[in-house]
């Protein structure tokens, strides 16, 4: 008996503290996030392009991956970054290559192409080709796509001369950009405004580098201009203030789910919870911060999409990073006008058809 007594006192030194350390870990899980895990509500869904019915074909459009995409007002038209090679477009280090511009329609055929190279700036009715050349050096011409006519033609790139540079007009009266603006201000630079420009590399939600200096400019007939000197931004900007800077919204084609076919089957469930703690000394942690203690936990989640092509219905699911995004973003590009039109949506950066082969029969 008193053997047992002793043996039950040695495990409870070992077994007591143990304890302790778990119930510390399982409160750090909870304070950090931990939570229990939902079931699967669709067990035998699958991953896109795996749709639960197989009377809808999902195929995706051959050598064709989007970088980005944006469509242009007034047409049922998309401007796009595009690589034919996937081997080019996943190779994160060289994929800017070989990336074309192109404007594609809703069902995702090309409808124009440009070979690499080109910097694309538009406006309302045209889309500006810049051709910087090699090693960075300027060109005196553009190439405009005009939208209306679906023409293209070369046009001149003007030099904009300031009369005076701000520092020559401060050596006479010091601290005086007023008197700068009213003796230099005149209706050409009023009516002076920038050109956006469309980036090969879409802008997600959670990305703060937003704001975009203008490059090119236009005035009210159409005339296509440059600064001679890109010192000048500064002078130019307190002539013509609203050619100063812009902010990019994100892009719409990778900010979750968009178009009345792509509905959300099901709140999001959360399936995984992956802890990660440990001790560091000096050389920064898994957080980002520095050395010392670290307890994080990230989650996995289940999101349940539907997708209506006619009256048919298929549905997937796809596991995320966060409850409100998921590793696939679902951008529909067409509006299905009969039971016998495809649904084209962007996914995984492929553009997908999907059609209700029941239609046909």
């Amino acid at each position: 008996m008193r053997t047992f007594k002793r043996t039950i006192r040695k495990m409870a030194w070992f077994l007591i503290p143990a304890l302790i350390v778990l119930l510390v870990y399982i409160l750090l899980a909870f304070k950090n996030g931990y939570r229990i895990p939902d079931i699967d509500k669709e067990s035998s869904w699958k991953a896109f392009p795996e749709g639960s019915n197989q009377s809808i074909s999902i195929k995706p459009v051959d050598s064709f991956y989007v970088c980005n995409l944006q469509a242009i007002p007034g047409t049922a038209d998309y401007m796009v970054f595009y690589n034919t090679d996937s081997a080019g477009f996943y190779n994160s280090s060289n994929n800017s290559i070989n990336n074309r511009f192109g404007i594609i329609n809703q069902l995702g055929a090309l409808k124009t192409s440009f070979a690499p190279d080109k910097t694309i700036y538009y406006d309302d009715t045209r889309i500006i080709l810049l051709d910087m050349g090699s090693g960075g050096e300027r060109k005196d011409s553009c190439s405009i796509y005009y939208l209306p006519t679906a023409t293209l033609s070369q046009h001149p790139v003007q030099t904009i001369e300031l009369p005076e540079s701000l520092d020559h007009f401060l050596q006479k009266a010091p601290s005086d950009t007023t008197g700068f603006i009213q003796k230099h201000q005149s209706t050409f630079f009023r009516n002076l405004r920038g050109l956006q420009w469309f980036e090969e590399h879409p802008i997600y939600l959670g990305n703060q580098d937003r704001n975009r200096g203008y490059y090119l400019f236009t005035d009210t007939i159409g005339n296509i201009y440059r600064l001679s000197d890109s010192s000048s931004h500064y002078d130019l900007g307190l002539l013509a203030p609203q050619t100063v800077h812009y902010n990019l919204p994100a892009s719409a084609f990778v900010s979750g789910v968009k178009g009345a076919g792509i509905t959300i089957a099901h709140p999001p469930s959360l399936i995984d919870n992956d802890i990660r703690c440990g001790y560091t000394v000096g050389l920064g942690n898994p957080n980002g911060n520095g050395g010392g203690f670290y307890f994080f936990v990230n989650h996995t989640w289940l999101h349940y999409y539907k997708l209506r092509v006619g009256k048919a219905v298929t549905c997937f699911k796809e596991k995320g990073p966060e409850k409100d995004e998921a590793y696939i973003r679902l951008f529909q590009l067409n509006t299905p006008l009969n039971t016998h039109d495809p649904l084209v949506l962007v996914a995984a950066n492929r553009i997908w058809h999907l059609t209700n082969q029941s239609a046909f029969r």
